[in-house]
């Protein structure tokens, strides 16, 4: 089995599921497969988009490949020949050639509201690796319009995507590892890498260090524009 694992927007932990999953497997020479959209914008991840940056990366993400612009067709061509057990990452929306030999994954957050915070704060630190420790920088308040026209956005997509893989499997960034194993029905493996040791190690390596309360000065007004409470 093939594993594709699609974030159409947004920090949803997806890189967190392609790295348990990229220790189980170890397979594709030891690389995985990355499709992201040339273009970000209001429609992010629609399928309207018919280009999109594709790289290989190391299992454990130290190495990365040559970003490369490829078509949709190409990128077909690489997924309907891609060996068994390798993992792809992808932001992009589009339909999988041989979807029975696929199993998909849909990352998302049950907080919409972390999910923009922490968005906003990776876009405002020019800093997108879950593992960069805080930057100290001025905090600053994110406007009402903005959290609820991405919001919106994000309840769009996610409902797009249940439209287009009705069989795929929902994770969730804040699911234990363990909950992962048993949605997928599968074991993870204990790596034995010099980077990390443990499962455990392996699972926390893709938590960012971000705290929202330090860094959005209103951090209860996005719960409440997003319809949440805050954690207690």
């Amino acid at each position: 089995m093939r594993y594709y694992i699609l974030a159409p927007i947004g920090r949803t932990g997806s890189r967190r599921i392609q790295q348990l999953l990229n220790f189980k497997n170890k397979s594709f020479s030891g690389h995985s497969l990355n499709i992201h959209p040339k273009y970000v914008s209001l429609n992010y991840g629609d399928v309207s988009t018919d280009t999109v940056e594709f790289w290989t990366s190391s299992f454990d993400f130290t190495e990365r490949g040559e970003v490369e612009i490829k078509t949709y067709a190409e990128v077909h061509e690489i997924l309907r020949t891609s060996p068994d057990g390798c993992t792809v990452h992808s932001h992009s929306m589009m339909p999988i050639p041989d979807l029975e030999n696929w199993t998909v994954i849909h990352c998302i957050r049950k907080s919409k509201a972390e999910q923009l915070m922490s968005w906003s704060i990776a876009n405002n630190l020019n800093a997108y690796s879950p593992l960069d420790k805080d930057i100290k920088f001025q905090p600053y308040a994110m406007e009402k319009e903005y959290v609820l026209e991405w919001h919106e956005n994000i309840l769009k997509l996610e409902n797009q995507v249940r439209e287009m893989f009705p069989n795929r499997i929902e994770i969730f960034m804040e699911d234990t590892y363990h909950q992962i194993q048993e949605k997928l029905k599968i074991t993870f493996g204990a790596p034995k890498t010099i980077r990390a040791k443990t499962l455990n190690e392996v699972d926390k390596s893709m938590v960012s260090n971000h705290r929202y309360p330090d860094l959005i000065t209103n951090y209860l007004d996005v719960f409440k524009w997003c319809g949440e409470e805050p954690p207690v």
